[in-house]
């Protein structure tokens, strides 16, 4: 449709600071809402073509605010967050609630999960997760979907799975009559691995029906991925996922195909269906074990790409493309690596924490975005970052960018003043930045009073055209601190917490002679505990001091 833009959005993993993330949606929903309501309301200024949201995609933080921003999309009622800090209790917005007032580390210190009577699964108590996710993916108060959603709307999530889904490459053989699948081959697993949610009236291959009414099964489920993806290793609690074996079998894998455009680049790419090498029939109850999905794809491109221009080939160019791929990362990777700081392994310890986050690293790398971004600059791709205004290169952009992204969770002050930036980020994006020419199929069809109310100094005209309340200035508050007084606290649950975990950690290192470990447990409890509490305290101070986080 030449009135229609086709939006993606992929959402970054992010750890705390999915308060960022969340505020870039919340005025994004913002926006939109303002727009339409001025098209309902037959403002003449109001530009003609529709928004239409078409895919959400995200990793670890990112996918969990995919999945509460589904629900806001469905219907459920939604406030956004003006200039004033709301308090402790904002009903009306459960991105806000979720991410700044809900997550915080004192629940996550507390001892919930070591009462069960259970293996203990993570550093971290959990259950808070279980609680935020229940309240946050409620669908009994859903009213009428978002005008600007697709009705078909998809939702995909990134997992880590570590059980893994088998494939084979096939060898030439004597009998090659044999599926590819069952031949004598090489044989691997697949651990990136992602659940698909559809609202397309009839099931998909490979995907789990959502419903605009909150009353399918596939919720649950969306609930149950949603903390999955954001299971950070080790940290957090990891989590079971089921689903048939044949969903495997519908997926199709992005390569390089034959072909080359007039000029003799190579721009074709394929995407055939490989079956799983299940060894027999497709298991009907395919169940593993997951954890974060930012392990090996923090950032979607490409299952985005994939689904957004599922049904035509990317555009290009500025002038004729009508679909957006908008990416909304707290973390770009955008350091100079000519002036890393490399140093050399120094311990046998550091050599594997090196090579844990070179597997890491290495899973993350996308040859085939790097390929097609590399010498076509696409005008369809567009990413939201943290910019605080008044720093400089290099400067820390957001509280929660700390201690491998976790410092947000230490502190409100630190969550709010992130959410806030990421509305005022989205705001200066939507209306300097997210613009197209004048002759552009979108931008054709303006009167000429749209274009006069709304066409920059340049000529270039806004996708998202900002109306109403979505003008007024978002204030990005004071630069956060916590008090001493709060890292205090902070030590002593910790210090609590580790007490209470040692008799299940000491079961792993120690696992026969029960004396020797109620001995080393009281030893440890007595001699170790405070000092390590010390010691990580003292390290996270020194952090927040650097960038001036810290209360005097």
């Amino acid at each position: 449709m030449q009135n229609q833009c086709d939006i993606a959005l992929v959402m970054a993993g992010a750890v705390s600071a999915g308060a960022y993330t969340a505020g870039v949606v919340d005025f994004l929903i913002q926006a939109l809402d303002q727009w339409q309501q001025a098209r309902d309301n037959d403002d003449p200024t109001a530009p003609p073509h529709q928004i239409n949201l078409k895919l959400l995609t995200g990793a670890s933080a990112g996918g969990m605010t995919a999945a509460i921003t589904t629900t806001i999309l469905a219907g459920r009622p939604h406030q956004p967050i003006g200039n004033d800090d709301p308090g402790l209790d904002v009903s009306d917005n459960v991105l806000f609630q979720s991410w700044v007032n809900d997550i915080d580390i004192e629940p996550l210190l507390g001892l919930s999960d070591l009462q069960k009577n259970e293996p203990l699964l993570s550093l971290l108590d959990s259950s808070i997760l279980d609680v935020i996710a229940e309240k946050a993916l409620q669908t009994d108060r859903l009213a009428q979907r978002k005008p600007w959603a697709d009705d078909q709307l998809e939702v995909l999530l990134t997992l880590a799975n570590l059980r893994g889904v088998p494939y084979n490459i096939p060898f030439v053989t004597e009998d090659n009559s044999q599926p590819a699948a069952e031949r004598p081959g090489h044989g691997m697993r697949q651990h990136r691995d992602y659940l698909h949610f559809s609202f397309h009236p009839t099931a998909q291959a490979g995907t789990h029906a959502l419903d605009w009414q909150g009353q399918h099964a596939g919720w649950s489920l969306l609930r149950q991925a949603a903390l999955a993806t954001g299971a950070f290793p080790l940290g957090l609690a990891p989590r079971k996922i089921r689903q048939p074996g044949n969903f495997y079998d519908q997926r199709s894998f992005r390569t390089e195909g034959p072909g080359k455009l007039d000029t003799g680049e190579c721009l074709c790419v394929i995407e055939p269906r490989i079956a799983a090498a299940w060894g027999g029939p497709a298991p009907a109850d395919y169940h593993f074990i997951s954890v974060d999905g930012g392990v090996f794809d923090n950032e979607p491109y490409e299952l985005a790409r994939s689904r957004l221009n599922a049904d035509q080939p990317e555009t290009l160019t500025e002038s004729k493309t009508t679909r957006f791929m908008l990416a909304i990362d707290p973390f770009p990777d955008t350091r100079n690596f000519a002036n890393d700081d490399y140093t050399e392994p120094e311990s046998m310890l550091d050599l594997l924490l090196r090579l844990i986050g070179a597997m890491k690293n290495q899973g993350r790398f996308k040859p085939a975005e790097l390929a097609t971004a590399a010498n076509h600059i696409s005008a369809s791709r567009r990413i939201i970052a943290p910019s605080r205004p008044g720093t400089s290169p290099g400067e820390l952009q957001i509280a929660s960018g700390l201690l491998g992204g976790f410092s947000g969770f230490l502190e409100r002050g630190f969550r709010y003043h992130d959410f806030m930036l990421g509305r005022a980020n989205c705001q200066e994006f939507l209306r300097e930045h997210f613009s197209l020419p004048q002759d552009n199929p979108l931008i054709g069809q303006w009167t000429p009073a749209q274009r006069q109310a709304h066409s920059s100094t340049n000529g270039l005209c806004p996708v998202i055209p900002l109306y109403g309340t979505a003008r007024e200035a978002v204030a990005v508050p004071a630069w956060p601190r916590i008090s001493p007084a709060r890292l205090r606290l902070l030590q002593k649950l910790a210090k609590k917490r580790i007490n209470k975990m040692l008799p299940e950690l000491f079961k792993v290192v120690v696992p026969g002679n029960r004396v020797f470990r109620k001995l080393a447990v009281w030893v440890a409890r007595l001699t170790q505990t405070g000092d390590w509490t010390k010691r990580g305290i003292n390290t996270v101070t020194q952090q927040l001091q650097e960038h001036d986080l810290m209360a005097d």
